[in-house]
């Protein structure tokens, strides 16, 4: 880790953690009653810490971010919206230190505008105020800890009033941080992102260190602050103290990195979900047969655990009917869920897919491939000798339905067969850009296989990335990204609503390398009467010879919307 952002994440996790610790003395100190004093004195000492280190992170942030000198780094940053919610949030902690009669409010204000001091800032408002609560229900529960703790010492009896009294907070500040999860997950990238960026392993970190204060929580608000065992539960409520400062400044480390959906994905598992599992009918039932009396289960104990002190015998039927639960959970094989994976499987090229790029990988499958499987990629090439297995057909469905980067890596690095032989040398010569183009070639190939005889794409590509302009509109398109809820059709009929017209005489001609990128995905020449559809998600849906009746359009159209594009290995 480079020392600046060593260093930033350093002031910024200081600094949340003494404002944090700021609002949790506050929420003490009125839990505590007369016991407080420790808690009273704690919230000064922590508000004075907030406000000094989060000057100095503003200032060292202000000079990373504009290169500049103090002051003129300072005053760049204030027309950043950091800046602002810094600025902001300094001067609410300045008001708070000389009025203490609002001090409280104006610590809980300074602490929700934490989402505009990082990746929040960019995301839906709805998303916004989500994190913002996530932010203030987490500072008051790990803030509130060491106070805890501190007055239990001094006062055991002041401290277990306050302990009880905390408990049903705690309830509500960990539902309140479940909104934390809605407003995070557009960032981590889904599995993929989770699992294979070092955004989501630090998630992961943080979600474990949560798991261990939320197990805490229940021991000390089910058994030890009823019952009045004032050590263990300092033990306890220390051990809660320390994950929730780590789980601070992860957090304060999360918000200098780049989130997972942004970030290049390294998958560290042999095996990953199945593509498209959730819109599997057959895979989606079993997952839900499996899962639903897991979760009934894990919810009994939880109950059980939670009525165990006061209701023995109720806890015990609880736990019964948690066991009977799982017994009847049926066991599948995991085979039917998982795919083989790759480091690269869920990686793309950072160019989009073009016209040109489908035709270099043309001459790059010449060049490299066809001698193995052959001209038309269906497998047994000149070359070939079916040891130890025959090279397959590059045009089958299965081809569409594994990922590009699991290709990316195959190509890269070459495959072996179950008996540890060589089965496909690798290529390390050639260059990322190379193997992305010869992705992009071989789906082309692959996808022209699933075209019926009206022009229809059962599986549909792609559309290659084409800007075009036409004569009249102020805008260009670009054939792969159609504007939103819409669709391109480029032809001289009438399309229904919805889908918006390219008259190839004010856009067009179409290029002679678009010309054979389409004949490529539809395996036929393309001449320039030849008309196309593009879905409203940028795949190809329909190609046609010629221009098509309205009422041929309208049944394409109608077709189109009833069989909606599937992403089955992903495009770039």
């Amino acid at each position: 880790m480079p020392m600046e952002e060593l260093l930033l994440a350093a002031l910024r996790g200081g600094h949340l953690a003494a404002l944090a610790g700021a609002a949790g003395a506050a929420l003490v100190a009125a839990l505590a009653g007369e016991g407080a004093a420790p808690a009273r004195a704690g919230a000064r000492i922590c508000l004075g810490a907030a406000l000094a280190l989060g000057l100095v992170w503003f200032a060292v942030q202000a000079a990373a971010m504009t290169g500049a000198p103090w002051p003129q780094a300072q005053i760049a940053l204030l027309d950043t919206r950091f800046g602002q919610a810094m600025t902001v949030r300094l001067a609410l902690l300045s008001l708070a230190l000389i009025a203490p009669w609002g001090g409280f409010a104006l610590i809980l204000a300074a602490l929700l505008l934490q989402p505009w001091l990082g990746h929040g800032a960019a995301a839906p408002q709805a998303v916004t105020l989500a994190n913002a609560a996530h932010v203030l229900a987490g500072a008051l529960w790990a803030g509130g800890l060491p106070w805890l703790w501190l007055t239990l010492r001094r006062d055991p009896q002041a401290g277990l009033r306050a302990a009880r009294r905390f408990s049903p907070w705690g309830v509500g500040l960990v539902l309140v941080l479940g909104a934390g999860i809605w407003g995070v997950w557009p960032l981590i990238g889904g599995v993929p992102g989770i699992f294979g960026t070092d955004y989501g392993r630090a998630l992961l970190i943080k979600s474990s260190l949560l798991l261990v204060m939320l197990a805490c929580a229940g021991v000390n608000g089910v058994w030890l602050a009823p019952s009045g065992w004032s050590r263990g539960l300092r033990i306890s409520l220390a051990v809660e103290a320390l994950a929730g400062l780590l789980v601070i400044f992860v957090a304060a480390w999360l918000a200098l990195q780049p989130p997972g959906l942004h970030d290049r994905v390294i998958w560290p598992f042999a095996r990953r979900l199945a593509p498209g599992l959730w819109e599997d009918a057959f895979l989606r039932d079993r997952l839900l047969r499996m899962a639903l009396p897991v979760a009934a289960a894990c919810g009994l104990l939880v109950a059980a655990f939670a009525a165990s002190r006061r209701a023995r015998w109720a806890a015990l039927a609880l736990l019964l009917t948690a066991g009977a639960a799982l017994s009847r959970t049926p066991v599948f094989p995991a085979a039917p869920f998982l795919r083989p994976g790759s480091p690269t499987s869920f990686q793309s090229a950072e160019t989009r897919r073009d016209v040109v790029s489908i035709q270099r990988g043309a001459g790059l499958y010449v060049e490299f491939c066809a001698s193995c499987h052959g001209e038309g990629a269906r497998g047994a090439g000149p070359a070939a000798t079916g040891d130890p297995v025959w090279p397959p057909d590059l045009t089958a469905p299965w081809f569409l339905q594994t990922g590009d980067g699991d290709w990316f890596w195959r190509i890269r690095h070459g495959m072996t067969a179950k008996t540890g032989a060589a089965s496909m040398p690798g290529f390390p010569a050639l260059t990322d850009a190379e193997i992305w183009r010869l992705v992009d070639f071989l789906r082309a190939q692959a996808s022209a296989r699933s075209l019926d005889r009206r022009g229809r794409w059962g599986i549909p590509p792609a559309a290659p990335a084409l800007r075009l302009r036409c004569a009249g509109e102020p805008r260009a398109f670009d054939l792969s990204r159609p504007p939103e809820g819409a669709g391109f059709y480029w032809g001289r009929g009438e399309p229904p609503s919805g889908i918006l017209r390219l008259d190839p005489e004010r856009c067009g001609p179409l290029g002679p390398d678009m010309r054979a990128s389409l004949a490529l995905l539809s395996g036929e020449q393309v001449a320039e009467a030849t008309e196309f559809l593009i879905d409203r998600d940028g795949y190809l849906r329909w190609i046609s010879p010629q221009t098509p009746e309205a009422e041929a359009l309208a049944a394409v159209v109608d077709w189109l919307r009833a069989n909606p594009a599937a992403a089955l290995g992903g495009h770039h």
